[in-house]
């Protein structure tokens, strides 16, 4: 099943490794994060509750920034790019909760609404994930993966859509918690959408052993060459 999980349409993209400049794109995400909470720190001088929540996303994206920006510097050495791809990897996803945390910052209560938003989260992803792995599970036994693909696609467009209402209803509420779970749910589909994409991180660690067992073969075969020769 796991072999048979990347839906056709990402297969493809799936096969391109990471670059410098996949991590310049983190990077990029994390330090516009950052500046962002910095200047909303300085200006906005709200509930001391909303400056603690702040506080404590800004800690997390330093660190994340920081991280990001080892990834960038080094990531042209061959012998630890399959660390630093796998943090990059784990990076991008984080990105999407520290997404959420900002825009819970908007609402009266942003601590309350981000637990309910990440709740939501959860409760998205294992039910899209529990279907998308028996709909792949179907699909293999009937021997139709064209079924995988358009379920894929489904749920992928239905989180967008359930998202967008949702942020319609805040709108039309004058509730921005509307907002929030709104675009928890878009993100839900970002991160269905990140799992597509694991064997990007797989082809780094795969590598080595590949080259291993294929340079094993081939002292073999010349080791039995060369046992032949001797027995001639």
């Amino acid at each position: 099943m796991i072999k048979n999980y990347v839906p056709t349409k990402y297969k493809n993209y799936n096969k391109k490794p990471f670059t410098k400049q996949s991590a310049k794109k983190v990077l990029s995400a994390y330090l516009l994060l950052l500046i962002s909470l910095i200047v909303i720190q300085i200006f906005d001088k709200k509930k001391e509750t909303h400056q603690n929540f702040l506080s404590i996303q800004s800690i997390g994206a330093v660190i994340l920034f920081v991280l990001s920006l080892i990834v960038y510097l080094l990531f042209d050495k061959k012998n630890i790019q399959k660390y630093l791809a796998l943090i990059m990897y784990f990076s991008s996803i984080l990105f999407t909760f520290f997404a959420i945390a900002f825009f819970s910052f908007l609402a009266e209560n942003p601590v309350k609404v981000f637990i309910e938003s990440i709740s939501l989260l959860f409760i998205l992803l294992i039910f899209l994930e529990f279907v998308y792995m028996l709909i792949v599970f179907i699909s293999l036994k009937i021997n139709n993966l064209n079924l995988r693909d358009m379920v894929a696609m489904f749920i992928m467009n239905g989180v967008s859509l359930l998202g967008i209402g949702l942020i319609v209803l805040s709108e039309a509420k004058d509730n921005i918690s509307f907002g929030v779970f709104g675009a928890t749910a878009i993100i839900a589909g970002l991160l269905i959408l990140a799992t597509f994409h694991y064997p990007r991180v797989l082809h780094y660690w795969k590598r080595q052993s590949d080259i291993d067992s294929n340079v094993s073969v081939y002292g073999n075969s010349i080791e039995m060459m060369k046992n032949k020769r001797t027995k001639k």
